[in-house]
């Protein structure tokens, strides 16, 4: 089966979410097909510690990627995170 994994699961597995872990663990274990797109990598990588986001980061370099290409994602998700720090809100956009 094909998934789309939302960055809720991403960020949830990013911060050690036990439930989160066991979940893509088994996905993997079972084979299925696992994908990210521009919005999941812009959303999963807007905020977070720097260790939070090299885990998510590397979580998302194993998945398989559609729609536009990850450079234009991660620099979306670097202009949330400048606007977040200067004060402008910020929400997940699913």
């Amino acid at each position: 089966m094909r998934y789309l994994l939302d960055s809720t699961l991403l960020i949830d597995h990013g911060n050690g979410d036990q439930a989160a872990i066991e979940l893509l663990y088994r996905l993997v274990e079972e084979g299925h097909d696992l994908y990210t797109c521009d919005v999941v990598t812009c959303e999963a990588l807007s905020r977070g510690e720097a260790v939070d986001l090299r885990h998510i980061s590397a979580l998302l370099d194993a998945l398989e990627y559609v729609s536009t290409t990850p450079a234009a994602a991660r620099r979306a998700a670097t202009a949330r995170r400048e606007r977040h720090a200067a004060g402008g809100k910020q929400a997940l956009g699913d």
